[in-house]
């Protein structure tokens, strides 16, 4: 029984059929809600640099909202555009992406804790509450799914959080252990 070995085995981890299976179903699943999320936002950013927010009189009044609206919305796209690479690494069988997207997933919810946290501000709590609203609308798409209470779970469970746990020789045989892993 012959183990080949190249530059792209000996830099990603080889998965067992269904941690294979599960981390691309589950990084097609980020990458889509990635994009309905930059969709999301791209559409937003165009409505307000085509002054579609200065119509609205109750939200030109309110003190702070462009500054948060802009920056949120960055914050938003960063996360979005961290997700999509991290997913087509985790896909690739990488440990580190899977670990970076669940602290990307983690930051999500803490920013929002941080976020609500801030509508109580007396001068731009209401400023920054209809920011909210409209910047992390994207992320909606995450967090209808509850992205953030079961990918990390399911990650742990299969073991995707660690570097080369296990090398499957072949489909047809029994899986080894990694001898490059001590």
């Amino acid at each position: 029984m012959r183990v080949r070995s190249n530059y792209w085995e000996s830099t990603t981890a080889r998965r067992t059929p269904p941690q294979r299976y599960v981390s691309c179903a589950i990084a097609t699943l980020l990458v889509v809600t990635g994009v309905l999320g930059l969709f999301y936002n791209a559409g937003s950013l165009f409505a307000a640099f085509s002054g579609a927010f200065d119509q609205a009189p109750d939200i030109a009044a309110l003190p702070h909202f462009y500054t948060a609206f802009y920056v949120m919305s960055t914050i938003c796209i960063g996360c979005y555009l961290a997700i999509i690479a991290a997913s087509v690494g985790l896909c690739l069988g990488s440990a580190t992406c899977a670990r970076l997207i669940a602290m990307v997933l983690l930051f999500e919810v803490l920013y929002f804790f941080a976020i609500s946290s801030m509508w109580t501000l007396p001068s731009a709590g209401l400023g920054i509450g209809a920011a909210t609203g409209i910047a992390n609308g994207g992320l909606m798409f995450q967090f209808l799914l509850l992205m953030p209470i079961w990918i990390p779970i399911i990650f742990a469970f299969l073991g995707l959080y660690r570097d080369n746990p296990v090398v499957a020789v072949d489909e047809a045989t029994a899986v080894i252990e990694d001898p490059r892993v001590g």
